[in-house]
């Protein structure tokens, strides 16, 4: 009984730390800073994709093409095309390596938000929506960019894994919103908590807001499908995430002083 009176204003707070990041991006301070993650990593994605498309199409293609029993497939398959099997490797080698920048620009996006824009965003939020919060002036962001790639190795290892099953409808959905949305819970609430509390706290409020972290994080997650919006999607996670421990730490607060 309990947990359920609990999970009322846990549930009440998700919604409202969705609306005030929302608002919040109407903020030109808060708007401009969650520019940055994103325009950094898309040059680092269009440096790499200008300066080695044409040396990584020409090593797969010519990689591809000593599987003597992928080509005459390939052939068969597209025989009707009349197309030479070399343009089709080299087709599949552009897609495959834009598949792969576009991991990367999402990985750089990931770590600039958890290490750049999360301790941008918190004194900001902090100061004009909860000055009564004090922090345990915690500087360090080793801890956090290590939480972050490791987040990051099982993201890409599950991506990987599930490659396949991208082709099929529905899936093609399902499956970058559950691992999303994993990504998102493992690593901004981890960023904002290093900031408030201890190790042993972080635990304590991950396990206790769980659900409600799971549901933050799928709601945010589903920006990714909506056009202009979707650029800015881990920042505005992120921007989600630093509303919701914040009120759900100043609520905690109010009921007992000295409380997390």
């Amino acid at each position: 009984m309990d947990s359920q009176i609990n999970s009322t204003p846990r549930t009440a707070n998700v919604i409202k730390s969705l609306q005030k990041a929302l608002l919040s991006l109407t903020r030109p301070a808060i708007f401009f800073r969650l520019l940055i993650p994103f325009f950094l990593s898309l040059s680092v994605g269009l440096l790499i994709l200008f300066f080695f498309w044409t040396d990584f199409i020409i090593v797969m293609t010519n990689g591809l093409l000593n599987f003597e029993g992928l080509t005459r497939t390939l052939e068969w398959m597209f025989s009707f095309l009349s197309t030479d099997v070399r343009d089709i490797l080299g087709f599949f080698s552009g897609f495959v390596f834009v598949i792969l920048i576009l991991m990367l620009i999402y990985a750089i996006t990931l770590i600039l938000v958890s290490t750049l824009l999360v301790p941008l965003l918190i004194p900001i939020i902090r100061r004009h929506d909860y000055p009564h919060l004090k922090d345990h002036k915690n500087s360090e962001i080793g801890p956090g960019v290590v939480n972050t790639i490791q987040a990051l190795v099982v993201f890409f290892f599950f991506f990987l894994l599930c490659f396949p099953l991208l082709f099929i409808p529905g899936l093609s959905f399902l499956i970058p919103l559950v691992l999303n949305s994993y990504l998102s819970q493992r690593v901004f609430p981890f960023d904002v908590l290093q900031n408030l509390a201890r190790s042993h706290e972080i635990k304590k409020f991950q396990k206790d807001h769980r659900v409600q972290l799971w549901m933050l994080s799928i709601s945010t997650g589903i920006l990714v499908y909506i056009p202009l919006i979707n650029f800015l999607a881990p920042s505005i996670a992120a921007l989600s995430f630093i509303f919701y421990i914040f009120e759900s730490i100043s609520d905690s607060r109010k009921q007992s002083p000295g409380a997390l």
